[in-house]
């Protein structure tokens, strides 16, 4: 299971410690230890992602990620 997606290439990030590298520990514990579901979590994750303008690894576009 991922967590979130490029909607562009279909390039995922599968885990929280690859989340972790690629958008900054700091930014992604914050949505790690908020409260809510894993769904929840996910959907901060990815607009997390979209708001600090995180490109994706494979294609390098910006603004493409989605959860599921």
């Amino acid at each position: 299971m991922f967590i979130i997606k490029c909607s562009n290439c279909g390039f995922e990030i599968t885990d929280w410690k690859k989340a972790q590298f690629y958008g900054g520990t700091e930014k992604v514990m914050a949505s790690i230890v908020s409260r809510g579901s894993a769904v929840e979590k996910r959907r901060q994750l990815a607009n997390l992602f979209n708001r600090e303008g995180i490109p994706c690894l494979k294609c390098r576009k910006t603004d493409i990620w989605t959860w599921v």
